[in-house]
């Protein structure tokens, strides 16, 4: 059976939380993937979406994947836990806040194609990207990215940028993407960095769809509670015919009246 492979998120990294700090977490697939976690002050999400659009699969309350509208790759969508905006394992203080993050993952390429060929993926995750952010901004997943920031990770997004220590995270102190581990080893942000130990996990293969999803802002506004005021227009109309034929039927006997009154004197 084959597998899709994807970095530990918010479930796992409970079992994380005891590995020492260190400089390296070696992820294979990562080597064809890019990821991006949305931790921009600001951002919030809207998952439960997600599970009203065919074609994209919920593996548990904090992961969805689906397939790639532009290129033969899953899109892997989690929720991460980060403290005062940067991603965390264990509880120290500060303030608590969920983000969205997104990792495009090529499909049927070998590690061994991955060192050969970066240049070539690197040019894929850029395209695949750019389509399925403004996509899951569009359609309303993730909002408060606006079209700069997306620029700015497409821009910096390469081949290898991905699992918990490569992703691009968002630094306030310039207002762009970079990798985790390069604000990390420049202390610019506190954050932990993982062992090789446990850095991915599985997710069998036969869970991904065969066609991606098919969903656009015109689902959006004809599911919405606006777009109810056509059924409502059409109630509205009939009304509106009943009320002018009852006038006419009124209007009618009353003038029939008026005739047999003026007959009889």
């Amino acid at each position: 059976m084959r597998y899709i492979i994807v970095p530990i998120l918010v479930t796992a990294l409970l079992v994380l939380s005891s590995i020492s700090i260190t400089r390296a977490c070696f992820d294979p697939a990562g080597m064809y993937s890019g990821e991006v976690l949305f931790n921009k002050p600001g951002v919030s999400y809207n998952f439960t979406l997600l599970e009203t659009i065919t074609g994209i699969v919920k593996v548990n309350d904090n992961i969805y994947i689906y397939r790639s509208h532009v290129g033969n790759a899953v899109v892997i969508l989690y929720i991460e836990k980060c403290i005062d905006g940067v991603p965390a394992i264990d509880d120290h203080n500060g303030t608590i806040e969920y983000y969205p993050g997104v990792r495009v993952e090529l499909l049927n390429i070998s590690a061994d194609y991955a060192r050969q060929h970066k240049e070539n993926i690197t040019t894929w995750l850029k395209n695949i990207f750019s389509h399925e952010l403004n996509w899951l901004v569009t359609i309303g997943i993730i909002k408060g990215i606006d079209q700069e920031d997306i620029d700015s990770i497409i821009s910096t997004i390469e081949a290898g940028l991905a699992g918990w220590n490569s992703r691009l995270i968002y630094y306030t102190g310039d207002n762009k993407w970079h990798p985790y581990d390069e604000l990390v080893g420049n202390e610019l942000i506190y954050g932990e960095l993982l062992r090789s130990i446990g850095c991915r996990w599985t997710i069998p293969a036969s869970l991904l769809p065969d066609q991606p999803p098919e969903y656009t802002i015109s689902h959006i506004t004809n599911n919405s509670p606006s777009s109810e005021s056509g059924s409502l227009g059409v109630e509205s109309g009939a009304y509106s015919d009943g009320f002018y034929v009852l006038i006419a039927v009124i209007t009618g006997l009353l003038v029939s009246l008026t005739l047999a009154l003026a007959l009889k004197r």
